[in-house]
């Protein structure tokens, strides 16, 4: 992922970053490296205030 702030809040919710590196691209921006899974996704839909509610 490219979000650096959405990085932070996940590494706070206890996900492992599982790398980072400089961005090809956009020089002076990094890529966040996380393992995939549907409870990652879950948090980040949490994050942009898209969580269904039960």
């Amino acid at each position: 992922m490219f979000n650096q702030r959405l990085a932070g809040f996940l590494i706070m919710s206890g996900y492992r970053l599982m790398g980072l590196e400089e961005n090809q691209k956009y020089k002076g921006k990094n890529v966040f490296y996380f393992m995939d899974s549907d409870k990652i996704h879950k948090s980040i839909q949490v994050y942009f205030g898209n969580a269904m509610s039960k």
